[in-house]
C-alpha cells in the first residue's frame, strides 16, 4: 500500500533528522535498504550458497513435517495402524532434516585467523564512545 503524501512527508522528516544526529548510523543504515548486488568475492557467493541450500532444506523438512503429520492423522482416522507409523517416521525424518546442518553448512575459511584484540590494552573504549555520542547529541 502505497504512503499518503503527509506520511510521506514524516517519512522524509525522519530520515533527515536521523542522518542529522547521527549520520554514521544513517549512512549504514542506507547500505543496508539499498538494492541488492551482486556478490563480488568468493566468500559472499559461499554465503548465498549457503543461504540458497538452507533455505531448501528447511522447505523440504517442513513439507515432511506436513506430509507426515497427514499420514498420522489419516491412519488414526482409517484406523490403520501402519499408515499412522509412517507417518510418524516420515514426522522423525523431517525434525533430523530440519535440526542437521547438512549440505547447506558453510564451509571454513582457508585464509588466516583474525587477530583478537587484547582487551585490556584499551578498557571501556565502547563506554567512552558512547558517552561521546551522548554528549554530541546532548549539546545540539
Amino acid at each position: 500500500m502505497p504512503l499518503s503524501a503527509e506520511e510521506q512527508r514524516r517519512l522524509a522528516e525522519l530520515e533527515e533528522y536521523l542522518s542529522a544526529d547521527d549520520p554514521d548510523f544513517a549512512r549504514s543504515f542506507a547500505r543496508k535498504a539499498s538494492a541488492p548486488r551482486r556478490p563480488d568475492n568468493g566468500l559472499e557467493q559461499r554465503r548465498m550458497r549457503h543461504r540458497r541450500a538452507r533455505r531448501r532444506q528447511i522447505l523440504l523438512g517442513s513439507a515432511m513435517v506436513v506430509l507426515g503429520l497427514a499420514g498420522v492423522v489419516g491412519g488414526v482416522v482409517m484406523s490403520s495402524g501402519l499408515l499412522a507409523v509412517v507417518g510418524f517416521v516420515i514426522m522423525a525424518v523431517a525434525v533430523g532434516v530440519l535440526l542437521s546442518p547438512g549440505q547447506g553448512m558453510m564451509p571454513r575459511s582457508r585464509g588466516r585467523r583474525p587477530r583478537v584484540r587484547n582487551r585490556e590494552t584499551n578498557p571501556g573504549s565502547f563506554t567512552a564512545r558512547m558517552e561521546e555520542r551522548w554528549r554530541r547529541r546532548q549539546s545540539r
